[in-house]
């Protein structure tokens, strides 16, 4: 009996903290979902009626201009592929580790600082002069004789 006691008074708490942040009938009525108390139930209901009818043509105007699928792959928006569907997320997890691959390829490969300072590529600033000077590059060389220059 304690038990159903206890559950009878929490859902009676629930239902209460329900009824309290339910919607006014205001607001209710500026949503649409019930009649302002003026008007008769029945206008309501027609304009209600109304707009999903006009909602519905709208949705089968755009259903029917809607472009096809050779369209949307032209315009980039679709990717053409051939595999199965269920192959196609493995296929695209593939392209990006590809991508991935190579790009991380071409980083490895770029030029350093002192390679576009000698092409004359990048500036050299007056207080870093000492450091493209020749003289600091043969002690570079000396420090470090591994590195490839």
């Amino acid at each position: 009996l304690t038990l159903l006691a206890a559950q009878f008074i929490s859902t009676g708490e629930v239902l209460q903290l329900c009824l309290q942040q339910r919607r006014s009938r205001e607001q209710l009525v500026d949503q649409g979902i019930m009649p302002p108390l003026k008007a008769p139930a029945v206008f309501h209901e027609r304009i209600r009626s109304l707009e999903r009818a006009r909602t519905g043509t709208f949705l089968k105007h755009k259903l029917c201009s809607r472009p096809e699928r050779s369209e949307l792959v032209r315009m980039h928006i679709l990717q053409e592929t051939q595999a199965d569907s269920s192959l196609h997320a493995a296929q695209l997890r593939l392209k990006r580790a590809r991508l991935a691959d190579s790009l991380n390829e071409k980083i490895s490969q770029r030029p350093g600082p002192m390679e576009l300072v000698e092409k004359n590529i990048l500036p050299v600033e007056p207080e870093d002069e000492e450091i493209t000077s020749p003289k600091y590059r043969k002690m570079e060389m000396v420090a470090s004789p591994n590195t490839p220059r």
